[in-house]
Protein backbone atom coordinates (compact mmCIF):
# COMPACT_ATOMS: atom_id res chain seq x y z
CA UNK A 1 0.00 0.00 0.00
CA UNK A 2 1.36 3.27 -1.35
CA UNK A 3 2.22 5.58 1.67
CA UNK A 4 1.13 9.68 1.32
CA UNK A 5 3.38 12.17 2.90
CA UNK A 6 3.40 15.09 1.17
CA UNK A 7 1.41 18.50 2.30
CA UNK A 8 1.99 16.76 6.31
CA UNK A 9 3.52 19.27 8.56
CA UNK A 10 6.64 18.06 10.12
CA UNK A 11 5.00 17.54 13.31
CA UNK A 12 2.56 15.45 11.73
CA UNK A 13 5.21 13.32 9.65
CA UNK A 14 7.26 12.49 12.51
CA UNK A 15 4.06 11.35 14.35
CA UNK A 16 2.88 8.96 11.11
CA UNK A 17 6.71 7.50 10.74
CA UNK A 18 6.51 6.81 14.43
CA UNK A 19 2.77 5.06 14.27
CA UNK A 20 3.63 3.27 10.99
CA UNK A 21 7.05 1.66 12.71
CA UNK A 22 4.61 -0.16 15.08
CA UNK A 23 1.97 -0.53 13.18
CA UNK A 24 0.85 -4.28 12.02
CA UNK A 25 0.61 -5.10 9.06
CA UNK A 26 -2.54 -4.05 6.47
CA UNK A 27 -4.66 -7.22 6.04
CA UNK A 28 -7.40 -7.85 3.30
CA UNK A 29 -10.25 -10.63 3.89
CA UNK A 30 -13.66 -11.18 2.64
CA UNK A 31 -13.88 -8.33 0.69
CA UNK A 32 -13.01 -5.84 3.48
CA UNK A 33 -9.72 -4.06 4.15
CA UNK A 34 -8.15 -4.56 7.99
CA UNK A 35 -5.98 -2.13 9.66
CA UNK A 36 -5.46 -3.19 12.96
CA UNK A 37 -4.89 0.50 14.92
CA UNK A 38 -3.48 -0.32 17.67
CA UNK A 39 -3.40 3.39 19.21
CA UNK A 40 -3.25 2.69 22.94
CA UNK A 41 -6.41 5.01 24.09
CA UNK A 42 -8.21 3.33 26.94
CA UNK A 43 -11.59 2.43 27.19
CA UNK A 44 -12.39 4.41 30.68
CA UNK A 45 -11.49 8.33 28.82
CA UNK A 46 -13.85 10.74 27.78
CA UNK A 47 -15.11 10.25 23.80
CA UNK A 48 -13.62 13.41 21.37
CA UNK A 49 -14.31 14.28 18.03
CA UNK A 50 -12.27 15.31 15.15
CA UNK A 51 -12.55 17.55 12.23
CA UNK A 52 -9.33 17.86 10.10
CA UNK A 53 -7.63 16.91 7.09
CA UNK A 54 -5.69 14.12 5.73
CA UNK A 55 -3.73 13.72 2.85
CA UNK A 56 -4.89 11.38 0.14
CA UNK A 57 -3.18 10.37 -3.72
CA UNK A 58 -6.69 12.80 -4.93
CA UNK A 59 -5.70 15.52 -2.90
CA UNK A 60 -6.80 16.39 0.75
CA UNK A 61 -9.82 15.04 2.01
CA UNK A 62 -11.44 16.10 6.04
CA UNK A 63 -12.94 13.59 8.49
CA UNK A 64 -16.25 14.94 10.81
CA UNK A 65 -16.22 11.98 13.35
CA UNK A 66 -16.94 11.40 17.10
CA UNK A 67 -16.68 8.20 19.36
CA UNK A 68 -12.66 8.71 19.49
CA UNK A 69 -10.02 8.53 22.71
CA UNK A 70 -7.79 11.41 22.52
CA UNK A 71 -5.38 9.20 21.75
CA UNK A 72 -6.69 7.97 18.81
CA UNK A 73 -6.94 10.90 16.85
CA UNK A 74 -3.20 11.34 15.23
CA UNK A 75 -3.05 7.73 14.62
CA UNK A 76 -6.29 7.25 12.78
CA UNK A 77 -6.00 10.45 9.91
CA UNK A 78 -2.21 9.10 9.51
CA UNK A 79 -3.95 5.65 8.70
CA UNK A 80 -6.37 7.21 6.88
CA UNK A 81 -3.54 9.15 4.87
CA UNK A 82 -1.89 5.63 4.34
CA UNK A 83 -5.13 3.61 3.33
CA UNK A 84 -7.78 5.43 2.30
CA UNK A 85 -7.86 4.89 -1.36
CA UNK A 86 -10.79 8.02 -2.24
CA UNK A 87 -11.81 6.33 -5.70
CA UNK A 88 -11.96 2.50 -3.98
CA UNK A 89 -15.59 0.79 -3.41
CA UNK A 90 -13.51 -1.67 -1.26
CA UNK A 91 -14.50 -0.97 2.60
CA UNK A 92 -12.06 -0.49 5.03
CA UNK A 93 -12.31 -1.91 8.26
CA UNK A 94 -10.41 -0.33 11.46
CA UNK A 95 -9.85 -1.91 14.56
CA UNK A 96 -9.23 -0.74 17.98
CA UNK A 97 -10.01 -1.52 21.30
CA UNK A 98 -10.81 1.74 22.54
CA UNK A 99 -13.73 2.17 19.84
CA UNK A 100 -17.67 1.92 21.21
CA UNK A 101 -18.88 -1.10 19.26
CA UNK A 102 -21.78 -3.36 20.53
CA UNK A 103 -21.92 -6.52 19.49
CA UNK A 104 -24.49 -9.07 19.62
CA UNK A 105 -23.62 -12.65 20.66
CA UNK A 106 -24.61 -14.15 17.54
CA UNK A 107 -26.21 -12.83 14.44
CA UNK A 108 -27.47 -16.24 13.18
CA UNK A 109 -29.16 -17.39 16.53
CA UNK A 110 -32.74 -16.91 17.65
CA UNK A 111 -31.12 -15.15 21.29
CA UNK A 112 -30.17 -11.41 19.78
CA UNK A 113 -29.75 -11.81 16.15
CA UNK A 114 -32.51 -9.45 15.24
CA UNK A 115 -31.37 -6.51 17.84
CA UNK A 116 -28.89 -4.44 15.67
CA UNK A 117 -31.33 -1.47 16.98
CA UNK A 118 -30.57 -2.25 20.21
CA UNK A 119 -26.68 -2.17 19.66
CA UNK A 120 -26.71 0.62 17.79
CA UNK A 121 -28.87 2.30 20.22
CA UNK A 122 -26.64 1.50 23.18
CA UNK A 123 -23.52 2.54 21.35
CA UNK A 124 -25.36 5.67 20.51
CA UNK A 125 -26.33 6.50 24.27
CA UNK A 126 -23.13 5.54 25.41
CA UNK A 127 -20.69 7.75 23.31
CA UNK A 128 -23.40 10.75 23.66
CA UNK A 129 -23.01 10.40 27.62
CA UNK A 130 -26.49 9.30 28.81
CA UNK A 131 -26.31 6.26 29.50
CA UNK A 132 -23.01 6.42 31.70
CA UNK A 133 -24.90 8.85 34.77
CA UNK A 134 -27.42 5.72 35.29
CA UNK A 135 -27.56 2.78 37.12
CA UNK A 136 -27.72 -0.33 35.52
CA UNK A 137 -31.15 -2.62 36.61
CA UNK A 138 -28.96 -5.53 35.91
CA UNK A 139 -26.23 -5.06 37.80
CA UNK A 140 -27.08 -2.30 40.51
CA UNK A 141 -24.15 -0.44 39.10
CA UNK A 142 -23.43 2.20 36.69
CA UNK A 143 -23.10 1.64 32.95
CA UNK A 144 -19.55 0.78 32.15
CA UNK A 145 -19.92 0.12 28.98
CA UNK A 146 -21.99 0.12 25.67
CA UNK A 147 -22.17 -3.70 26.15
CA UNK A 148 -24.17 -3.27 29.22
CA UNK A 149 -26.09 -1.16 28.23
CA UNK A 150 -26.77 -3.38 25.48
CA UNK A 151 -27.25 -6.27 28.10
CA UNK A 152 -29.75 -4.66 29.33
CA UNK A 153 -32.18 -4.30 26.37
CA UNK A 154 -31.26 -7.55 25.69
CA UNK A 155 -32.67 -9.05 28.87
CA UNK A 156 -36.22 -6.58 28.23
CA UNK A 157 -37.04 -7.28 24.24
CA UNK A 158 -38.16 -10.42 22.27
CA UNK A 159 -35.61 -10.98 19.51
CA UNK A 160 -37.32 -9.35 16.74
CA UNK A 161 -36.57 -5.98 14.70
CA UNK A 162 -37.82 -2.22 14.96
CA UNK A 163 -38.79 0.50 12.70
CA UNK A 164 -38.43 3.10 15.42
CA UNK A 165 -35.44 3.45 16.87
CA UNK A 166 -36.75 6.94 18.71
CA UNK A 167 -39.16 4.46 21.07
CA UNK A 168 -36.05 2.95 21.74
CA UNK A 169 -34.54 5.75 22.91
CA UNK A 170 -37.89 6.66 24.57
CA UNK A 171 -37.57 3.61 26.42
CA UNK A 172 -34.79 3.83 28.21
CA UNK A 173 -35.62 7.28 29.83
CA UNK A 174 -39.43 7.41 29.76
CA UNK A 175 -39.82 3.11 30.37
CA UNK A 176 -42.41 4.00 27.02
CA UNK A 177 -42.06 1.67 24.12
CA UNK A 178 -43.75 3.00 20.44
CA UNK A 179 -42.88 0.77 17.81
CA UNK A 180 -44.64 1.93 14.31
CA UNK A 181 -47.86 0.55 13.75
CA UNK A 182 -48.57 -2.50 10.99
CA UNK A 183 -44.54 -3.41 12.07
CA UNK A 184 -44.36 -7.14 12.92
CA UNK A 185 -41.29 -6.07 15.63
CA UNK A 186 -39.86 -6.16 19.20
CA UNK A 187 -41.77 -6.06 22.05
CA UNK A 188 -41.24 -5.71 25.93
CA UNK A 189 -41.69 -9.50 27.44
CA UNK A 190 -43.91 -7.68 30.00
CA UNK A 191 -44.71 -4.34 30.72
CA UNK A 192 -43.24 -3.36 33.66
CA UNK A 193 -43.94 -0.29 35.82
CA UNK A 194 -40.58 0.26 36.90
CA UNK A 195 -38.77 0.65 32.79
CA UNK A 196 -37.86 4.30 32.52
CA UNK A 197 -34.72 5.17 34.09
CA UNK A 198 -35.75 9.29 33.94
CA UNK A 199 -39.12 9.51 33.62
CA UNK A 200 -39.89 13.38 33.83
CA UNK A 201 -37.14 13.42 31.00
CA UNK A 202 -38.58 14.05 27.16
CA UNK A 203 -36.06 12.26 25.47
CA UNK A 204 -38.09 12.90 22.41
CA UNK A 205 -37.27 16.40 22.52
CA UNK A 206 -33.71 15.28 22.09
CA UNK A 207 -34.37 13.56 18.80
CA UNK A 208 -34.47 13.86 14.95
CA UNK A 209 -35.70 11.69 12.49
CA UNK A 210 -33.48 12.57 9.08
CA UNK A 211 -35.65 10.80 6.06
CA UNK A 212 -32.56 10.58 3.05
CA UNK A 213 -35.04 9.58 0.80
CA UNK A 214 -37.18 12.63 0.84
CA UNK A 215 -34.41 14.92 1.09
CA UNK A 216 -30.49 13.25 0.25
CA UNK A 217 -29.37 16.42 0.96
CA UNK A 218 -30.01 15.94 4.73
CA UNK A 219 -26.40 14.43 4.54
CA UNK A 220 -25.03 17.41 5.51
CA UNK A 221 -26.16 17.10 9.15
CA UNK A 222 -23.46 14.55 9.74
CA UNK A 223 -20.79 16.76 8.45
CA UNK A 224 -22.33 19.52 11.25
CA UNK A 225 -23.45 17.91 13.91
CA UNK A 226 -20.62 14.46 14.65
CA UNK A 227 -18.17 18.20 15.12
CA UNK A 228 -18.58 17.84 18.85
CA UNK A 229 -17.22 21.44 19.18
CA UNK A 230 -20.12 23.24 17.02
CA UNK A 231 -23.98 23.85 18.57
CA UNK A 232 -26.16 20.96 17.91
CA UNK A 233 -23.26 18.16 18.82
CA UNK A 234 -25.12 14.80 18.53
CA UNK A 235 -24.52 10.82 17.71
CA UNK A 236 -26.09 9.56 14.91
CA UNK A 237 -27.59 5.94 14.04
CA UNK A 238 -29.12 5.17 10.20
CA UNK A 239 -31.58 2.53 8.66
CA UNK A 240 -29.83 0.73 6.01
CA UNK A 241 -31.34 -1.81 3.53
CA UNK A 242 -30.90 -3.51 -0.14
CA UNK A 243 -32.60 -2.49 -2.47
CA UNK A 244 -35.27 -5.15 -4.59
CA UNK A 245 -34.88 -4.24 -8.32
CA UNK A 246 -33.39 -1.64 -8.33
CA UNK A 247 -35.97 -0.15 -6.14
CA UNK A 248 -35.79 0.98 -2.56
CA UNK A 249 -38.81 -0.71 -0.38
CA UNK A 250 -37.35 -0.74 3.38
CA UNK A 251 -34.75 -0.25 5.85
CA UNK A 252 -33.36 -3.91 6.74
CA UNK A 253 -30.77 -3.36 9.27
CA UNK A 254 -29.66 -0.66 11.90
CA UNK A 255 -26.12 0.85 12.20
CA UNK A 256 -24.24 3.52 14.28
CA UNK A 257 -22.92 6.40 12.27
CA UNK A 258 -19.48 7.89 13.66
CA UNK A 259 -18.69 9.73 10.98
CA UNK A 260 -18.42 10.84 7.58
CA UNK A 261 -15.76 11.58 4.67
CA UNK A 262 -15.50 14.68 2.76
CA UNK A 263 -13.90 16.43 -0.55
CA UNK A 264 -13.43 19.88 0.16
CA UNK A 265 -13.05 20.63 -2.99
CA UNK A 266 -15.96 18.86 -4.57
CA UNK A 267 -18.19 21.02 -7.34
CA UNK A 268 -21.47 20.16 -5.78
CA UNK A 269 -23.02 18.55 -2.61
CA UNK A 270 -23.65 15.51 -4.38
CA UNK A 271 -19.60 14.68 -4.71
CA UNK A 272 -18.71 16.09 -1.30
CA UNK A 273 -19.67 13.08 0.19
CA UNK A 274 -17.25 10.59 0.00
CA UNK A 275 -17.67 8.04 2.59
CA UNK A 276 -19.45 7.38 5.74
CA UNK A 277 -18.11 5.43 9.31
CA UNK A 278 -20.39 2.51 10.48
CA UNK A 279 -20.30 0.76 13.72
CA UNK A 280 -22.23 -2.53 12.86
CA UNK A 281 -23.63 -5.25 15.61
CA UNK A 282 -23.14 -7.78 12.54
CA UNK A 283 -19.87 -7.43 11.45
CA UNK A 284 -18.07 -9.64 14.49
CA UNK A 285 -21.57 -11.35 15.69
CA UNK A 286 -20.84 -14.61 15.74
CA UNK A 287 -18.99 -16.74 18.47
CA UNK A 288 -16.17 -19.49 17.91
CA UNK A 289 -17.31 -22.96 18.52
CA UNK A 290 -15.01 -23.02 21.43
CA UNK A 291 -16.64 -20.01 23.14
CA UNK A 292 -20.59 -21.52 22.27
CA UNK A 293 -22.20 -23.45 25.21
CA UNK A 294 -25.12 -25.06 24.06
CA UNK A 295 -27.43 -22.95 26.84
CA UNK A 296 -24.99 -19.51 27.41
CA UNK A 297 -25.74 -17.82 30.47
CA UNK A 298 -26.33 -13.97 30.89
CA UNK A 299 -22.98 -13.37 32.08
CA UNK A 300 -21.56 -15.69 29.12
CA UNK A 301 -23.18 -13.69 26.88
CA UNK A 302 -22.03 -10.25 28.56
CA UNK A 303 -18.18 -11.38 28.71
CA UNK A 304 -18.50 -13.06 24.81
CA UNK A 305 -19.59 -9.52 23.46
CA UNK A 306 -17.57 -7.37 25.10
CA UNK A 307 -14.64 -9.61 24.36
CA UNK A 308 -15.31 -9.13 20.24
CA UNK A 309 -13.29 -6.68 18.23
CA UNK A 310 -14.08 -3.20 18.00
CA UNK A 311 -13.96 -1.36 15.21
CA UNK A 312 -15.23 1.36 12.60
CA UNK A 313 -15.51 0.46 8.93
CA UNK A 314 -15.33 3.15 6.02
CA UNK A 315 -17.64 2.43 3.38
CA UNK A 316 -17.41 4.27 0.16
CA UNK A 317 -20.61 6.54 -0.79
CA UNK A 318 -22.02 6.72 -4.27
CA UNK A 319 -24.89 9.73 -4.69
CA UNK A 320 -27.26 7.86 -7.48
CA UNK A 321 -30.86 6.56 -8.24
CA UNK A 322 -32.96 3.74 -7.79
CA UNK A 323 -35.43 2.52 -10.65
CA UNK A 324 -38.05 5.01 -10.01
CA UNK A 325 -35.11 7.58 -10.57
CA UNK A 326 -35.55 8.55 -6.80
CA UNK A 327 -32.41 9.99 -5.40
CA UNK A 328 -30.44 7.51 -3.02
CA UNK A 329 -27.42 7.30 -0.99
CA UNK A 330 -25.78 4.01 -1.45
CA UNK A 331 -23.06 2.06 1.05
CA UNK A 332 -20.76 0.61 -1.67
CA UNK A 333 -19.18 -2.94 -0.61
CA UNK A 334 -21.63 -3.27 2.48
CA UNK A 335 -22.67 -7.29 2.81
CA UNK A 336 -21.25 -10.30 1.20
CA UNK A 337 -23.59 -10.56 -1.77
CA UNK A 338 -24.20 -8.27 -4.38
CA UNK A 339 -27.31 -6.61 -2.75
CA UNK A 340 -26.77 -2.81 -3.44
CA UNK A 341 -27.24 -0.71 -0.16
CA UNK A 342 -28.69 2.50 0.72
CA UNK A 343 -28.94 4.62 3.44
CA UNK A 344 -33.09 5.00 4.19
CA UNK A 345 -32.87 7.34 7.40
CA UNK A 346 -30.48 8.67 9.78
CA UNK A 347 -31.44 9.29 13.70
CA UNK A 348 -29.92 12.12 15.31
CA UNK A 349 -29.44 12.31 19.09
CA UNK A 350 -28.35 15.40 21.11
CA UNK A 351 -25.37 14.91 23.11
CA UNK A 352 -26.19 14.71 27.15
CA UNK A 353 -26.43 18.24 28.64
CA UNK A 354 -27.74 18.82 32.10
CA UNK A 355 -29.82 21.72 30.79
CA UNK A 356 -31.99 19.56 28.34
CA UNK A 357 -33.51 17.97 32.19
CA UNK A 358 -34.74 20.84 32.62
CA UNK A 359 -35.84 22.08 29.73
CA UNK A 360 -37.53 18.95 28.23
CA UNK A 361 -39.00 18.08 31.96
CA UNK A 362 -42.54 16.61 31.96
CA UNK A 363 -44.41 18.86 35.05
CA UNK A 364 -47.89 17.67 34.44
CA UNK A 365 -48.53 14.22 32.89
CA UNK A 366 -48.54 10.98 35.68
CA UNK A 367 -45.32 9.88 33.92
CA UNK A 368 -47.29 6.23 34.16
CA UNK A 369 -47.41 4.37 30.13
CA UNK A 370 -49.39 1.38 31.35
CA UNK A 371 -52.41 2.98 33.27
CA UNK A 372 -52.48 6.60 31.12
CA UNK A 373 -52.58 7.27 27.47
CA UNK A 374 -49.80 9.11 25.67
CA UNK A 375 -50.96 10.88 22.60
CA UNK A 376 -48.42 12.43 19.88
CA UNK A 377 -48.82 13.53 16.11
CA UNK A 378 -47.16 10.52 13.79
CA UNK A 379 -47.76 12.01 10.51
CA UNK A 380 -49.24 14.67 8.31
CA UNK A 381 -49.83 14.91 4.53
CA UNK A 382 -52.42 17.01 2.92
CA UNK A 383 -54.60 15.06 -0.28
CA UNK A 384 -57.49 15.95 -2.48
CA UNK A 385 -59.62 13.36 -0.02
CA UNK A 386 -62.56 13.92 1.86
CA UNK A 387 -62.87 11.11 3.79
CA UNK A 388 -60.17 10.24 6.42
CA UNK A 389 -57.80 7.50 5.89
CA UNK A 390 -58.01 5.77 9.15
CA UNK A 391 -55.10 3.68 8.54
CA UNK A 392 -51.98 3.43 5.83
CA UNK A 393 -52.14 -0.46 5.38
CA UNK A 394 -52.00 -1.19 2.10
CA UNK A 395 -51.72 2.32 1.04
CA UNK A 396 -49.34 3.85 -0.90
CA UNK A 397 -48.31 7.36 0.21
CA UNK A 398 -47.84 8.63 -3.00
CA UNK A 399 -51.56 7.32 -4.02
CA UNK A 400 -53.30 9.96 -1.55
CA UNK A 401 -50.22 12.86 -0.36
CA UNK A 402 -51.15 15.71 -3.26
CA UNK A 403 -49.14 18.82 -2.87
CA UNK A 404 -50.24 21.14 -5.55
CA UNK A 405 -53.76 22.09 -5.65
CA UNK A 406 -55.57 23.97 -8.09
CA UNK A 407 -57.95 27.01 -6.85
CA UNK A 408 -61.45 26.28 -5.78
CA UNK A 409 -60.12 22.25 -5.04
CA UNK A 410 -60.48 20.72 -1.50
CA UNK A 411 -57.54 21.12 0.45
CA UNK A 412 -57.24 18.22 3.25
CA UNK A 413 -55.33 17.52 5.78
CA UNK A 414 -54.53 13.67 7.00
CA UNK A 415 -52.87 13.56 10.24
CA UNK A 416 -52.28 10.33 12.53
CA UNK A 417 -52.13 10.24 16.16
CA UNK A 418 -50.27 7.61 18.16
CA UNK A 419 -51.28 6.18 21.33
CA UNK A 420 -48.34 5.10 22.83
CA UNK A 421 -49.72 3.71 25.97
CA UNK A 422 -48.21 0.32 26.82
CA UNK A 423 -51.81 -0.78 27.96
CA UNK A 424 -54.38 1.83 27.66
CA UNK A 425 -56.67 2.38 24.52
CA UNK A 426 -58.60 6.06 24.10
CA UNK A 427 -62.36 4.82 24.38
CA UNK A 428 -65.71 6.03 25.32
CA UNK A 429 -64.28 4.95 29.16
CA UNK A 430 -60.64 6.23 29.21
CA UNK A 431 -62.33 9.67 27.58
CA UNK A 432 -64.30 9.75 30.33
CA UNK A 433 -66.64 12.44 28.64
CA UNK A 434 -64.17 14.57 27.06
CA UNK A 435 -63.13 15.66 23.23
CA UNK A 436 -59.84 14.56 21.89
CA UNK A 437 -59.38 18.13 20.22
CA UNK A 438 -56.37 19.40 17.52
CA UNK A 439 -55.89 22.98 17.14
CA UNK A 440 -54.75 23.84 13.04
CA UNK A 441 -53.74 27.05 11.57
CA UNK A 442 -52.54 27.86 8.04
CA UNK A 443 -50.36 29.73 6.72
CA UNK A 444 -49.64 31.65 3.70
CA UNK A 445 -45.29 32.11 3.01
CA UNK A 446 -45.49 34.95 1.02
CA UNK A 447 -46.93 37.31 3.95
CA UNK A 448 -46.87 34.97 6.69
CA UNK A 449 -50.69 35.97 7.33
CA UNK A 450 -53.10 33.34 8.29
CA UNK A 451 -55.91 33.25 6.22
CA UNK A 452 -57.82 30.14 8.43
CA UNK A 453 -57.61 28.59 11.60
CA UNK A 454 -60.05 26.11 13.69
CA UNK A 455 -60.31 23.47 16.32
CA UNK A 456 -61.45 20.09 15.56
CA UNK A 457 -62.73 17.05 17.69
CA UNK A 458 -61.40 13.52 16.62
CA UNK A 459 -64.02 10.74 17.40
CA UNK A 460 -63.14 6.93 17.57
CA UNK A 461 -60.97 5.03 19.68
CA UNK A 462 -57.38 4.67 19.11
CA UNK A 463 -56.08 1.44 20.78
CA UNK A 464 -52.90 1.30 22.74
CA UNK A 465 -49.49 0.77 20.76
CA UNK A 466 -51.32 1.99 17.62
CA UNK A 467 -52.18 5.37 15.85
CA UNK A 468 -55.24 6.32 14.11
CA UNK A 469 -55.80 8.84 11.37
CA UNK A 470 -58.30 11.54 10.98
CA UNK A 471 -59.07 14.36 8.37
CA UNK A 472 -59.69 18.53 8.23
CA UNK A 473 -61.13 19.82 5.33
CA UNK A 474 -58.76 23.01 5.52
CA UNK A 475 -60.84 25.15 2.87
CA UNK A 476 -64.09 24.22 3.62
CA UNK A 477 -66.96 26.98 4.56
CA UNK A 478 -70.13 26.55 4.90
CA UNK A 479 -69.83 23.32 3.32
CA UNK A 480 -68.04 24.13 0.13
CA UNK A 481 -64.46 24.87 -0.15
CA UNK A 482 -63.23 27.98 -0.82
CA UNK A 483 -60.90 29.58 -3.61
CA UNK A 484 -57.76 30.91 -2.02
CA UNK A 485 -54.56 32.78 -4.30
CA UNK A 486 -52.01 30.90 -5.96
CA UNK A 487 -49.04 30.69 -3.82
CA UNK A 488 -47.54 28.24 -1.25
CA UNK A 489 -49.22 27.83 2.30
CA UNK A 490 -47.80 26.18 5.73
CA UNK A 491 -50.71 24.21 7.76
CA UNK A 492 -49.73 23.68 11.13
CA UNK A 493 -51.59 21.24 13.55
CA UNK A 494 -51.23 20.80 17.75
CA UNK A 495 -52.86 17.73 19.22
CA UNK A 496 -54.70 18.02 22.46
CA UNK A 497 -53.47 21.61 23.09
CA UNK A 498 -55.39 22.32 26.45
CA UNK A 499 -54.68 18.78 27.70
CA UNK A 500 -58.38 17.79 27.87
CA UNK A 501 -57.37 14.28 27.42
CA UNK A 502 -55.28 13.11 30.56
CA UNK A 503 -52.17 12.03 28.79
CA UNK A 504 -49.05 10.36 30.47
CA UNK A 505 -46.29 13.09 28.68
CA UNK A 506 -47.72 16.65 27.34
CA UNK A 507 -44.37 17.21 26.55
CA UNK A 508 -44.03 15.23 23.67
CA UNK A 509 -47.28 17.18 21.65
CA UNK A 510 -45.11 19.00 19.19
CA UNK A 511 -46.99 20.48 16.76
CA UNK A 512 -46.10 20.02 13.06
CA UNK A 513 -46.08 21.34 9.62
CA UNK A 514 -46.75 20.71 6.22
CA UNK A 515 -46.18 22.85 3.20
CA UNK A 516 -48.43 22.89 -0.04
CA UNK A 517 -48.88 24.77 -3.30
CA UNK A 518 -52.19 26.41 -5.35
CA UNK A 519 -51.49 26.73 -8.77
Amino acid sequence: MKKIFRNLPAWLLISVLAFFAALPAFAESGGVQRLFLSSGAGRDSAFVSVNASFSTSAGPRNLVMYGLREAQKEPLLAALSQSYDPKGTVPLKIEDPAFADAEKYDADSDLDSALCWAASVSNILWMSGWAGEYTSPRSGKPFASEDEVFDYYFSKFTNLGIDNIAGAVDWFFMGEFYNLTYSRGAELHASDPADGLRKDFISSRIQERLNLLRNPQQMEALEQYCDWTKDGASVFEANIGSLFMGEAEESEHAVTVAGIITDPAAASWEDRYQAILIIDSDDDASPTEAERPEEPGDAEMLASRASRPNAVTVYPLKYRTDSHNRPVWQVMGYGESSAEWIIFSVNRLRLRDPAFYDQFRETEGTRDVIRTADLTLERLFTTDRTEALRDMYMVEEDEVIVNVFRPGAPVSLNFFIANRSSETSLNEETRQGKTLSVSWSVMRDTDRTEIASGRSACEGNIDHGLEAGFLVCLNEKDGQPQSWPEGTYTVRLEVNPDHEIPEAYYGNNLPKEYSFEIR
